[in-house]
């Protein structure tokens, strides 16, 4: 059976032009049983989900409360979303299948429609709303820069540790193959 209303179950958000669902949320509500940062990266790996076109990261700004690197937040588009659900072959995945469905049922025939602002005033704070999102989105895209940036030198050092590495290793393999001829 399928619940009530169309953001019962799990909520459905516009991330400019479509529609998606908080990863996050659909983990929880299908009750799976792995952790969930290991569950959404093995999903997208089996499954060859695409970022872009399948689903958007967004790290969370701020603090971690438990410590380590912020959370990564993933939006997934309603097929993602419904393939996600599918796959999991429980009673919550089948409802959750059956939800999606419904979704673009009434997304199809119309009932989801954008509202017009009633008054200028409402026009006004519904823009003041779309102006703080994107400063927020612009927020996190400068914090991801400042953190890649704080990064660069890290990754560089690693490269050139791994190239150390690989030439050491080929060095090694070259002598164990003398000795063995030697030998």
């Amino acid at each position: 059976m399928v619940a009530k209303g169309l953001n019962e179950l799990i909520p459905v958000r516009q991330d400019g032009l479509r529609p998606t669902v908080n990863a996050r949320d659909l983990h929880e509500w299908l009750q799976v049983g792995r952790d969930y940062t290991n569950w959404i990266k093995g999903r997208i790996d089996r499954f060859g989900f695409d970022e872009g076109k399948d689903f958007t990261v967004f790290a969370e700004t701020g603090e971690n409360p438990r410590g380590g690197r912020p959370a990564a937040q993933y939006h997934v588009t309603l097929d993602m979303a419904k393939e996600l659900a599918m796959v999991e072959r429980t009673a919550r995945g089948r409802q959750a299948r059956r939800y999606f469905i419904e979704c673009e049922r009434a997304l199809r025939e119309g009932a989801v429609q954008r509202r017009l602002p009633a008054s200028y005033a409402e026009a006004l704070r519904e823009l003041a709303g779309a102006v703080e999102r994107q400063q927020q989105l612009e927020g996190h895209i400068e914090v991801q820069r400042e953190q890649i940036e704080a990064l660069a030198p890290d990754a560089e050092l690693a490269r050139g540790f791994l190239a150390a590495r690989n030439a050491v290793t080929s060095t090694r393999s070259a002598l164990m193959t003398v000795e063995e001829v030697e030998a």
